[in-house]
């Protein structure tokens, strides 16, 4: 399981990167956002692998994630080979409305909700988020 490395920036506290380096094992990663958030920007980072893989995110807690069975809430193509990056105008609101959202992802090789296949080589993955609370 990858370790998420969190910043906020300097100048607008409201605006956080998250890096995931090395997701590699196929299973849901823990939750990084702690109020309700707008995502605007996703980069996939996919140079180590020779076919595509899927970043799932689900707006759940980790414990609540089955990859494999519980369908993701949005996914992203990471080409073979490439750095794929995503960038949202509007950016989707992450969290299912409460006053504490979660965020959990995992990267596999297949789309949709049955998709549970780890990609061979690592693929690191960095999300920028607005807090909204």
């Amino acid at each position: 399981m990858a370790t998420p490395i969190n910043r906020t920036s300097p100048t607008a506290a409201d605006f956080s990167i998250v890096t995931v380096i090395g997701i590699a094992d196929g299973g849901a990663d823990f939750d990084v956002v702690t109020s309700t958030a707008k995502l605007w920007t996703l980069e996939i980072d996919n140079t180590l692998n020779a076919i595509p893989v899927y970043v799932k995110l689900w707006w759940l807690p980790v414990a609540s994630v089955v990859v494999g069975s519980t369908a993701p809430d949005s996914q992203y193509v990471g080409p073979a080979s490439t750095k794929q990056t995503y960038t949202f105008s509007a950016g989707p609101v992450m969290g299912n409305g409460g006053a504490m959202a979660r965020v959990t992802w995992a990267c596999v090789l297949e789309p949709g909700t049955t998709g549970s296949t780890p990609p061979t080589a690592s693929v690191d993955v960095r999300l920028l988020y607005q807090s909204l609370a």
